[in-house]
């Protein structure tokens, strides 16, 4: 017996098929990785918000004195291909004064893109915009709870109402009629004019009766 080994993928014993699948598989892996690792940062930041400081924006220029405690908001449109670490970002036309709770509009002579925009710094200015919202939608939901209270209180007010004029209908030692409740409760519409009818039908036919559209609060 020849001590000699054979090469593997030689002539007498190519590649197996799983060797070659395996090979195929790992460079496409190699190949898929940058893109897989692009597509999966996209799908993460781009359309996210951030609030970016006044002294960030002007970094390159004087700062307004009137600004200096402004954040302007901005979001991710994508993150750069070239090398994964930057991003660029859109200015979304508003901005917040530091600490405070509403979001204004502001004029367009702000630079509306930000080519590179470091993702590292996303975090933190992110998690500044989300500080920022909670005060909006707090407030708002402070404005809420104070139109939903306002408007209980009126429903209350008028069940009230309602409840003390079904006492004095219903009451019978107090010698009140019901035309005397109508008259003090309440008003005719507006333009309400009283109108005559003549029964022509029945035991009460020939009879006149006056109508007259009454529901205002007097």
């Amino acid at each position: 017996m020849s001590g000699n080994k054979r090469n593997k993928g030689g002539a007498n014993n190519p590649p197996s098929k799983k060797s070659k699948t395996q090979a195929n598989l790992a460079q496409s892996f190699k190949k898929a990785g940058p893109q897989l690792q692009y597509d999966a940062l996209n799908n993460k930041y781009a359309g996210a918000r951030v609030l970016l400081k006044a002294n960030v924006i002007y970094n390159k220029g004087k700062l307004p004195k009137e600004e200096r405690n402004y954040c302007f908001q901005y979001h991710v449109e994508k993150i750069n291909e070239d090398d994964h670490t930057t991003a660029k970002l859109i200015y979304d036309g508003k901005f917040v004064r530091n600490g405070g709770d509403t979001f204004e509009n502001y004029p367009d002579e702000l630079d509306g893109v930000i080519e590179n925009y470091r993702v590292a710094l996303f975090k933190e200015d992110h998690e500044l915009y989300n500080q920022h919202i909670a005060r909006v939608n707090a407030k708002k939901n402070d404005a809420s709870d104070m139109r939903k209270a306002a408007a209980e209180k009126q429903k209350k007010a008028l069940l009230d109402d309602v409840s003390d004029i079904e006492e004095r209908i219903h009451r019978k030692d107090n010698g009140e009629e019901l035309i005397d409740v109508l008259e003090d409760e309440f008003a005719p519409k507006k333009d309400a004019e009283i109108k005559a009818r003549v029964i022509q039908k029945g035991k009460d036919r020939g009879r006149v009766i006056y109508t007259q559209s009454w529901g205002e609060c007097a």
